[in-house]
C-alpha cells in the first residue's frame, strides 16, 4: 500500500477546520428526489465503529491467514518496464497495470507475459496525458482512462480501437478526477478541487447517467475551501464503497445516494458508541487520513496516514469488528514486506519491489527449514531492475 493503495492523490494539504454544520451534513445518508437532494439524519446504529490500537508490531504478517498463493513475475522489457503498480485490474485472463510515475497503462497475461501498451501518451485524438484514474468497464468491456486534462478514453482490448471524449469545455465535468463505472453509461465521479474554483463544481461526489447528472452530494462547505486532496472507490461483492482522506468514514454508495458503513477511530481516541462531532477537530489536527481499505468477507485491512509522514496499519476482524493487529510499517507474508494493492473476487493482490524481493531471497536462502511459500520465492530469478513482482492469495475463513 504505497503511493496508491488504490487511493489516489498525493498526501499533501491538511484541512484546517470543519464547520460543525458541515459535519452534521456529512454524517447523513442522502436520497435524491428528482433534481433535488434531500438529506436526513442517520442513526449511529447503521454505522460500525472501529477502534484503533497501539502498534504492536513493525509488520502484520498475513501468512497464517492465506491460501492458494501465486507469484507472478511481470516481464521486464524496454516497453513494459514501469515503476509502481498504482492501479491493478484483472480483465478476463489478463492483468492491467497503470503506473502514474511513467504514465503507462500496460497489459500482461495472467502469467506475467507482456502483451502491449494500452492507448498512447500524447495530446492528439485517442491519446491521454497524465493518468488520473483507470477502470475496466465490465458492461462495455473496455478499459476506461481519465486523464488530468479532462479527456475520457475508452480502449477496446480486442481491436485496439480507442475513442475519446474531451470535457475540457464543459464546466459541469471539468474538475472530476476519479470515477467508478456502474453500468455501460453510468458513473460515480469525484471532484477534489477547491470550492468554486470551477463554476458548477461545488459538490465532491456526483452520479452521472448518460451524460446527465442525477444527483450531487457532499458540498464543499462540509470540508474546507482547500479541498480534500484524495478519495477512492472500491468494490466489495455487489456493493461500491467510497471514502475520502481526512474524513474517517467509509460509505456504501449506490444510485440513491450514500450510507455511512464504517467509522474509523484513531488509536488515541476513546471508544465512541455514537457520533462525537468534536472528535473531528482532533483528526484534522493530527492529519489523520484513510489511505487504503481492502475488504474481504471476513477482514478489513487498512492503511492510515498521520502528520509528519507517520503511517499505521490495522487488521480488523469483521465478525466482531475488532482490531486484531496493528503495525507501524506495513504488511508481510512469512516475513516478506508486501504492498496491498486490491481485492478481486475475494483474492488479495500485493506487489513487492524487485530489490526487496531479492533481499528476502538472500535472507532465507540458507535457512534449513523453509515454508512452501519461501521455496517458491527462491525459484524466482529476479534482478534489481525488474518490474515489481505480484503475489496474490486467498484468505482462509
Amino acid at each position: 500500500m504505497d503511493k496508491y493503495f488504490r487511493a489516489k492523490g498525493n498526501l499533501h494539504g491538511v484541512l484546517a477546520l470543519i464547520p460543525l454544520y458541515g459535519i452534521i451534513c456529512l454524517m447523513v445518508s442522502c436520497i435524491p428526489h428528482g433534481d433535488d437532494t434531500v438529506t436526513f439524519p442517520t442513526s449511529a446504529d447503521s454505522i460500525i465503529f472501529i477502534q484503533g490500537g497501539d502498534y504492536e508490531n513493525d509488520y502484520i504478517d498475513l501468512f497464517d491467514l492465506i491460501s492458494d498463493i501465486e507469484i507472478i513475475q511481470l516481464e521486464t522489457t524496454d516497453s513494459s518496464i514501469f515503476a509502481v503498480p498504482s492501479i491493478l485490474l484483472q480483465v478476463d485472463s489478463n492483468i492491467v497495470i497503470a503506473d502514474e510515475v511513467s504514465d503507462k497503462v500496460l497489459l500482461f497475461n495472467n502469467n506475467g507475459r507482456f502483451q502491449k501498451l494500452i492507448a498512447r501518451i500524447g495530446k492528439g485524438p485517442g491519446e491521454y496525458q497524465h493518468i488520473s484514474d483507470v477502470h475496466y468497464n465490465e458492461w462495455s468491456q473496455k478499459i476506461e482512462i481519465w486523464d488530468n486534462k479532462w479527456n475520457f478514453l475508452k480502449y477496446n482490448l480486442m481491436s485496439g480501437e480507442t475513442t475519446s471524449t474531451s470535457y475540457r469545455s464543459n464546466p459541469g465535468f471539468f474538475a472530476y478526477r476519479f470515477f467508478m463505472p456502474i453500468d455501460k453509461a453510468s458513473y460515480f465521479l469525484y471532484n477534489p478541487q477547491y470550492k468554486n474554483i470551477y463554476k458548477g463544481n461545488d459538490f465532491r461526489l456526483v452520479y452521472k447517467e448518460h451524460e446527465e447528472i442525477k444527483w450531487k452530494l457532499l458540498p464543499f462547505n462540509q470540508a474546507d475551501e482547500k479541498g480534500i486532496t484524495g478519495a477512492d472507490f472500491y468494490k466489495y461483492e455487489d456493493s461500491v464503497r467510497f471514502f475520502e482522506r481526512y474524513i474517517p468514514v467509509v460509505y456504501t454508495v449506490d444510485r440513491l445516494g450514500i450510507t455511512p458503513r464504517y467509522y474509523f477511530q484513531n488509536r488515541t481516541s476513546n471508544r465512541l458508541e455514537s457520533y462525537d462531532l468534536s472528535r473531528y477537530s482532533d483528526y484534522i489536527e493530527e492529519g489523520f487520513a484513510i489511505d487504503g481499505v481492502y475488504e474481504t468477507q471476513d477482514w478489513l485491512f487498512t492503511r492510515f496516514a498521520f502528520n509528519k509522514n507517520r503511517i499505521g496499519f490495522y487488521m480488523i476482524d469483521k465478525v466482531n469488528y475488532k482490531n486484531m493487529n496493528s503495525a507501524s510499517l506495513g504488511f508481510s507474508i512469512n516475513g516478506l514486506w508486501v504492498h496491498l494493492k486490491t481485492v478481486i473476487n475475494g483474492q488479495v493482490w500485493t506487489s513487492v519491489e524487485a530489490p526487496i524481493f531479492i533481499a528476502y531471497q538472500n535472507e532465507i536462502v540458507n535457512n534449513k527449514s523453509l515454508s512452501d511459500f519461501q521455496k517458491a520465492i527462491l525459484n524466482v530469478k529476479a534482478t534489481d531492475t525488474d518490474n515489481p513482482i505480484l503475489i496474490k492469495f486467498g484468505i482462509d475463513d
